[in-house]
């Protein structure tokens, strides 16, 4: 799983930096090789692939330490510089996201939405998904539902 994860964000990562490459071949201002934008590029897909994980159940920064094999110092250093936000920050962000697309798609109850999502409880995602979208997840659903109802007249 790593193995193949690590070979997706790579080809990605080095689409990312033949782009800036391309990019900056047609200004002399920016350096075409620094060592700065490589590590800012590995950085990236290093985040990719942090955000990955941050996915899987029982995630935790040190067990993404110890899967990744990387200080948890540095996990922090590299989400902060790609995200602007803490280890914590984004990973309530990731299950926010992810559980709003669940409720889009209608097929789950709250509960299980916030099961999927990786909270233990539903009264904690509740919390965190109002403090994240604004509105409860039952208002999100509604909202979502009316917009649907609109688009089909």
């Amino acid at each position: 799983l790593f193995a193949s994860i690590m070979i997706k964000h790579l080809i990605e990562g080095l689409f990312v930096e033949m782009m800036r490459l391309l990019r900056g071949a047609t200004d002399d201002k920016i350096p075409l090789y620094s060592y700065k934008s490589v590590a800012l590029s590995n950085d990236l897909v290093v985040a990719i692939l942090i955000d990955e994980f941050m996915g899987m159940p029982d995630c935790t920064l040190a067990s993404l330490s110890a899967e990744l094999k990387m200080s948890t110092r540095n996990i922090q250093r590299i989400i902060k510089n790609a995200y602007n936000m803490s280890f914590s920050e984004r990973m309530s962000e990731l299950r926010i996201t992810r559980a709003a697309r669940l409720i889009e798609r209608g097929d789950y109850s709250m509960t299980e939405i916030a099961e999927m999502s990786n909270y233990n409880r539903y009264d904690s995602f509740r919390k965190a998904f109002i403090a994240k979208m604004g509105i409860s997840p039952s208002e999100y659903k509604q909202k979502i539902k009316k917009e649907k109802e609109n688009s089909e007249i």
